[in-house]
């Protein structure tokens, strides 16, 4: 993907540990192995309109925006409208007819 173009834009890929390296960016993958990190991650990206995905169980709940799930041999995703809308972004209708979507967890569940 680095060096390929999305709308005139370049991809830039790059490795994030803490929340301070993440600078300038539009999408964010929180691997799984990433998960004790995600709500330092979350504090800092409060407001900003990056895209958060991540393939670890409840993170769309926990305030991510798209979650890549597994069942079987399938690929599902899970969308958090109410954060991506927060981060004053879009989800395409395309997509929204793939994905199921999901409320966010009550603070302290």
């Amino acid at each position: 993907m680095a060096g390929r173009t999305v709308n005139e834009q370049k991809i830039e890929v790059r490795s994030v540990t803490t929340a301070a390296d993440i600078g300038v960016c539009s999408l964010l993958f929180i691997h799984a192995d990433q998960k004790p990190n995600w709500p330092e991650l979350q504090r800092t990206l409060a407001g900003k309109s990056v895209l958060t995905v991540s393939d670890f169980e409840g993170f769309a709940v926990s305030g991510g925006m798209i979650e890549f799930t597994q069942l079987d041999s399938r690929i599902g995703v899970l969308i958090n409208t109410e954060a991506v809308t927060a981060a004053h972004l879009e989800v395409q209708d395309r997509l929204l007819k793939l994905a199921r979507t999901v409320t966010p967890a009550a603070p302290g569940r």
